[in-house]
């Protein structure tokens, strides 16, 4: 049993022997990788990246080097991380409704190729360093940075990461960027997000006044990776919360409030977004505005069929058959007189003036106040009607006769009738059975 111990001690000595000499043999081989390797866990900020560059280090084939040890644990964009309030996140800038915003690409100043310059926090439009000058800078946004060192932002030259010619963000690679507003109108932003250390995950939360918006998760490159927001309430402040050591830097940064037609009111809260519309009218209260509504006042008829675009009339009734429809015609039966003034504003325009059993032939023609004739004899006869009582026929009839009198003699004075069809019209009314007739033909 002793032997038996003694010699799988000496196969798992002879085993571990092998391996570290198979290990020693490969390390000549990765040399590079190794100096490397080692440089990796020694640099901690971008100025340690520039002694690279000093000491003859390709930054390209350094990154390259890089990434081929980075495990990608994602291959979207862009994604949210926890529901958001209000976000809306682009990852193409084609589909980010609102690209004329301030641009912030830290342009201004001198800075030579590969060059690194740290400055302390915070950056804004009255920095004056070596690398900005007051003014710089757009208004409405400071940049400022947290963590273990938390005073140091960098700016780094054309060519140092990918093909950016000017790009910001802390110097540590431990730190963290924050981008504060000073302005309470920011709904939308857009930048490239760039991870100068070790491409990998950058997540990124936004503030509100009411505190927290939302996370996304964007997967950060040396050459950037473009981030697009929208926000329903404006946003305060964003905080970089990338794992230490990724080295989180922007480019191309845009902000503001998305106003794609100009017309001073925020995509979000415009009911037109594409068409200038200051006054947000919205006639049937749907969210679209009227000046991008084909419905605009909501009966489901399209303006251009609607004889009342601006009022809801389904029905599209139209009775003196011009172009308005009754709902929005303020003269309804086309007589000359506003409906608000005329007696009888659906005039019955019959051509000939008949009642009882008379064929008078008489024309029936607009009297005063927007009525016809037979409109004023119909209005008669119900008025006679409503007071007869089944035992008062004589005297209603004997009112009705009297008011007919009054009737055709304002008529004759207007010259609608003449004497002969004045007489015709009393005969024919001491004739018929009124009250409770009201049939004129």
């Amino acid at each position: 049993m002793k032997h038996k111990i003694k010699i799988a001690y000496l196969i798992l000595i002879v085993a571990f022997t092998l391996s570290c000499e198979k290990e020693t043999e490969t390390l000549p081989e990765n040399s590079e990788m190794s100096t490397q390797k080692k440089e990796t866990v020694n640099a901690k900020s971008f100025e340690d990246l520039s002694k690279l560059v000093e000491n003859g280090v390709d930054l390209d084939n350094y990154f390259n080097s890089l990434s081929t040890q980075t495990n990608k644990k994602s291959t979207e964009s862009i994604s949210n991380k926890i529901e958001n309030l209000g976000l809306q996140f682009f990852s193409n800038s084609e589909d980010f409704p609102c690209n004329n915003l301030p641009l912030e690409n830290f342009e201004e100043g001198l800075v030579n190729p590969l060059e690194v310059i740290t400055f302390l926090n915070p950056l804004d439009e009255n920095t004056n360093n070596s690398a900005f000058s007051a003014g710089d800078i757009l208004p409405g946004v400071t940049f400022t940075t947290t963590g273990v060192n938390s005073n140091l932002l960098v700016v780094l030259g054309n060519g140092f990461i990918g093909d950016h010619s000017k790009i910001i963000g802390p110097n540590s690679f431990d730190d963290n960027l924050v981008i504060n507003f000073t302005t309470n109108n920011v709904t939308s932003i857009s930048m490239d997000v760039l991870s100068g250390w070790n491409e990998g995950n950058v997540e990124i939360e936004f503030f509100g006044n009411s505190g927290s918006l939302g996370v996304t998760t964007v997967f950060g490159t040396n050459n950037g990776t473009y981030l697009g927001i929208e926000s329903d309430e404006p946003i305060i402040k964003i905080e970089f919360l990338s794992t230490p050591g990724t080295g989180e830097l922007i480019d191309n940064f845009s902000f503001g409030i998305c106003d794609s037609d100009e017309d001073g009111i925020s995509n979000f809260e415009d009911n037109c977004p594409e068409t200038p519309n200051a006054d947000q009218l919205d006639t049937d209260e749907d969210g679209i505005g009227d000046v991008c509504d084909d419905d605009i006042d909501g009966d489901d008829i399209m303006n251009e069929y609607d004889n009342c675009p601006l009022t809801a009339n389904s029905n599209q009734t139209n009775y003196d058959g011009d172009d308005q429809g009754d709902a929005c015609d303020d003269d309804d039966d086309n007589d000359g007189v506003k409906d608000s003034r005329d007696n009888h504003p659906y005039s019955d325009t019959r051509e000939y003036f008949n009642f009882g059993d008379c064929d008078l032939d008489i024309e029936n023609q607009f009297s005063r106040n927007g009525s016809t004739m037979v409109d004023q004899i119909n209005s008669l006869i119900e008025e006679i009607n409503e007071q007869y009582d089944g035992e008062n026929w004589d005297e209603q009839h004997s009112d009705f006769m009297r008011e007919l009198a009054k009737l055709t003699y304002i008529w004759r004075k207007d010259r609608l009738i003449t004497r002969s069809e004045r007489s015709d019209i009393s005969n024919c009314g001491r004739n018929s059975q009124i009250p409770y007739y009201n049939n004129p033909r």
